[in-house]
């Protein structure tokens, strides 16, 4: 018995040796995320982890006179990081240099381009002149039941800037559009939905959680960046379809808020037909537009 006593007790205490080990400060695992980022050289090798650069490859893909040893070392680094190093890592990523310095906590200048589809056709046009190597996530929350609840949309789109070992490194170009429960907003990102597709930009739509998605539009966050797929880890989950959001009444109308006597329906439908007689949902070319046209304005007389 006394034998068997002695082995459960070596047992119990290699257990505990091995929780004392793991308790050490060199075995914790620390959290980085934004709210954790208080100095000037963690804000630089996040900015770049988020993208797709280890800070181990930071010195051979930006150069700039960044060391390897720099990079290991949060004091060496600071001496390294002049602001003009700094101007050129937040242009490089398309980031508020203030946010870089610790200065602010806005990361992003979002745009939003509510009313204006056109600026944001625009917008699309120059994005494609400068890079060929464009994709975008078309992002939303769910529909809600709550017609106070009202869900926000986003654009989600990535660039192309480098590569590393047949990873893509990439920027990204956020693109705010909030309440998208409310009639007029909702025709309005139906219609940039349509403009997207138009561009040829490649797009995919995913549906967001719902913090995530508010933060992305205030310009508070990064996407991170997933290192095992080598490509962007964006908080959302299920994939909606954009061009049977924009083509057909019933998936455009769900989760509009009402409003008395159906209002707010017959004006998302009326705004469509107006944003449709600008060419904004033609989106294929393949002459299939009137018959979608006629389908929501069918579905404005029944409305009426």
């Amino acid at each position: 018995m006394s034998i068997f006593l002695s082995a459960i007790d070596v047992i119990n205490s290699g257990f505990q040796l091995f929780k004392n080990l793991k308790s050490l400060p060199f075995n914790k695992k620390k959290d980085v995320s934004r709210d954790t980022l208080k100095t000037i050289p963690e804000r630089f090798i996040y900015l770049f982890e988020c993208h797709g650069v280890h800070r181990n490859q930071v010195p051979a893909f930006f150069g700039h006179g960044i060391t390897l040893h720099a990079m290991a070392d949060l004091t060496e680094l600071s001496k390294q990081l002049t602001p003009e190093i700094l101007h050129k890592a937040s242009n490089l990523f398309g980031v508020r240099q203030d946010w870089l310095e610790c200065v602010s906590d806005k990361i992003y200048n979002v745009p939003d381009f509510y009313k204006h589809p056109e600026e944001f056709d625009h917008y699309l046009t120059e994005l494609k002149q400068i890079s060929n190597e464009l994709w975008c996530y078309v992002l939303r929350t769910r529909d809600s039941e709550h017609t106070d609840d009202n869900s926000d949309g986003a654009f989600l789109i990535v660039e192309t800037i480098g590569v590393i070992n047949n990873r893509e490194i990439v920027k990204y170009y956020p693109i705010g559009h909030l309440c998208i429960g409310y009639w007029k907003s909702r025709a309005d990102f139906a219609a940039n939905c349509g403009l997207l597709v138009k561009s040829g930009i490649q797009q995919v739509g995913k549906y967001a959680d719902k913090n995530w998605l508010s933060q992305l539009n205030d310009g508070v966050i990064i996407p991170k960046y997933d290192y095992q797929d080598g490509s962007v880890a964006v908080a959302a989950s299920a994939v909606w379809y954009i061009d049977e959001f924009f083509e057909r009444p019933e998936n455009f109308l769900n989760g509009v808020d009402a409003e008395a006597n159906n209002f707010g329906l017959r004006s998302a439908v009326d705004r469509w037909l107006h944003w449709s007689a600008q060419g904004y949902f033609d989106a294929f070319g393949d002459g299939s537009h009137p018959t979608c046209r006629k389908l929501f304005e069918r579905k404005l007389e029944e409305l009426r």
